[in-house]
């Protein structure tokens, strides 16, 4: 395995530090290539760990490369959305239910959808089979739908998605009569319809089934305006989602940054870890259930876009990642995760 390390860094500390490495970018901020089996590697990480956190102006990415052999050695993968397959607006700003009432305070783990997902997928990348939201709701292609059925793949349901091309903020509640019931409602408890209070009091448990039946009917509207391709099941999209038992990863890990590890930061109630993986996955042999999509118990990161919460890592098996390869499938990349 090769490590290859881009890291981010003020211009000053950069040009200070490692002026014969490091590459300016811009007035404030310099980066820094270099594998890990550089023989500087060491010196440069020590050097960092005199950069304070608090002044940290850039990022860093790990892109971690195998041998054939290594790829067909490994006994699970860790399956990684690429960024380029991200796309906005999220489920919830096209009209997908959530409920938020059993949500973690601190790290925004909980969240329970509640209808199908709503997604703009005019908005999803072209020419990729797996994809993420913003939120991370997971998007896979009709095509890898039926290459999943078709060879018995365990651990998920793929389940419909609607298109919906408004995002909720520009859905007319008006227009429609539980719309209507709505607005009176929320005005009758001083809340103003235009107001972002107003999309969370929507989302409330107690509301949640009035504001579904008023988007489909604002959906009949709309298709009776503009046509039946408007508002319909997206034919060509399916949400993923993992049912399998999830994982524990073990103390095998290594989390924070590369010159600054640490495990601290983590969910008080053991959801999450505001905290990022430096390591390969380490997973806890006796936890997989041998499904051919898994995914981690512990979440990663804390809630920032819409409220799905902070997601867990993903895993699949050999025999996943082969059809992967077989049928390129398009959007991702995989790391190898080690049963221990």
């Amino acid at each position: 395995m090769r490590e290859r390390i881009e890291i981010r860094l003020g211009r000053k500390f950069a040009d200070s530090q490692f002026s014969n490495i490091s590459q300016p970018l811009s007035d404030i901020t310099s980066r820094i290539v270099i594998s890990s089996d550089n023989q500087n590697y060491l010196n440069i990480i020590n050097a960092l760990k005199k950069y304070k956190r608090e002044d940290f102006l850039g990022a860093y990415w790990i892109e971690r490369y195998y041998t054939r052999s290594e790829l067909e050695r490994a006994t699970l993968f860790n399956l990684i959305i690429k960024p380029t397959s991200t796309f906005e607006p999220d489920g919830e700003d096209c009209g997908t239910i959530y409920d938020i009432s059993g949500k973690c305070e601190y790290c925004g783990a909980g969240a329970r959808q509640m209808s199908d997902l709503m997604l703009n997928t005019r908005t999803i990348p072209k020419g990729k089979d797996i994809c993420r939201t913003i939120s991370n709701e997971w998007v896979i292609s009709e095509r890898l739908h039926r290459i999943l059925i078709e060879n018995n793949i365990t651990g998920y349901e793929a389940k419909p998605i609607i298109h919906h091309p408004e995002a909720p903020h520009s859905v007319r509640l008006s227009v429609t009569a539980t719309g209507r019931e709505l607005i009176k409602m929320a005005s009758m408890e001083g809340i103003d319809p235009n107001s972002y209070k107003f999309s969370r009091w929507l989302d409330e448990s107690e509301h949640e089934t009035m504001f579904i039946k008023a988007l489909y009917e604002y959906a009949e509207k709309y298709e009776a305006r503009y046509g039946p391709k408007s508002v319909e099941m997206a034919s060509h999209w399916r949400q993923l989602t993992i049912t399998s038992k999830p994982v524990e990863l073990t103390n095998d890990m290594k989390y924070g940054i590369i010159w600054d590890l640490q495990t601290e930061d983590a969910c008080p109630y053991g959801h999450s870890l505001r905290i990022e993986t430096v390591s390969e996955l380490y997973v806890d042999g006796n936890t997989w259930d041998g499904s051919d999509f898994a995914r981690t118990r512990i979440l990663f990161g804390f809630d920032v876009h819409g409220c799905n919460g902070p997601p867990p890592e993903l895993l699949i098996s050999p025999k996943l990642h082969r059809l992967f390869v077989e049928n390129n499938i398009k959007g991702y990349r995989v790391e190898i995760a080690h049963l221990v």
